[in-house]
């Protein structure tokens, strides 16, 4: 039976719900800055383009002057309490387990930081690579790491699938010419999900297995 031969992950709001010690960690920087705290689901929202632009939206405009300050406090931070309370959204070990094909993760969050949760959630060795935002690749939305992947593994653009939870997700896998999936439990908002027209939306993570059962890519 036809299955995706290349499935490219998103990190943050579709394998792991990590938007506690994202938060918690900013908010201790900002405290630290001594400025006024972020709701959670505010900060949530800043999540996905890279660390630094995380650390930016956080500060605001008005305190830029603090970047660099903030991006050493909240590096030493998030390294000791980037464990703490992240976890796998349900049902992600034992779908990821029954995959077939070649799997990685492609994120703007920074490799050190990424493996570490990876190994730390014990999934690491699930994924055959790892592609953070502070490699060589330009960050999502670029298609460059999912076409640098194709090359190496000599799949064709309609045989990966890129699942991730925000309109940067989509937008990466479309600009490779790979399949899409959105996934509606994560940081992202779904009917802006929906608006950018990818090719499956699933609201379970174990929801993925069927997708990849029922794969054509005779059309």
């Amino acid at each position: 039976m036809p299955s995706f031969r290349l499935i490219c992950f998103d990190l943050d709001g579709t394998l792991i719900d990590s938007r506690k010690d994202i938060s918690d960690s900013i908010n201790r920087m900002l405290h630290e800055l001594g400025l006024g705290q972020r709701k959670e689901s505010e900060i949530a929202a800043f999540v996905g383009n890279g660390m630094a632009n995380l650390i930016r939206q956080s500060l605001g405009d008005r305190h830029e002057v603090y970047f660099d300050r903030a991006v050493k406090m909240f590096r030493k931070d998030y390294d000791v309490h980037c464990l703490d309370a992240t976890r796998l959204y349900s049902g992600v070990g034992d779908a990821l387990r029954r995959i077939p094909g070649h799997k990685t993760v492609i994120t703007n969050k920074p490799l050190g930081y990424s493996e570490k949760i990876l190994k730390g959630l014990e999934i690491r060795d699930l994924f055959e690579e790892v592609l953070g935002g502070d490699m060589h690749f330009p960050k999502k939305p670029a298609p460059d790491s999912v076409l640098h992947l194709a090359g190496k593994h000599n799949v064709p653009a309609k045989e990966i699938l890129f699942v991730g939870d925000s309109l940067l997700d989509i937008h990466t896998g479309k600009n490779a010419g790979a399949k899409t999936c959105a996934v509606t439990y994560g940081f992202g908002k779904k009917a802006e999900l929906v608006s950018a027209r990818p090719d499956f939306v699933i609201d379970k993570f174990e929801d993925l297995l069927e997708i990849i059962r029922s794969s054509d890519f005779s059309r």
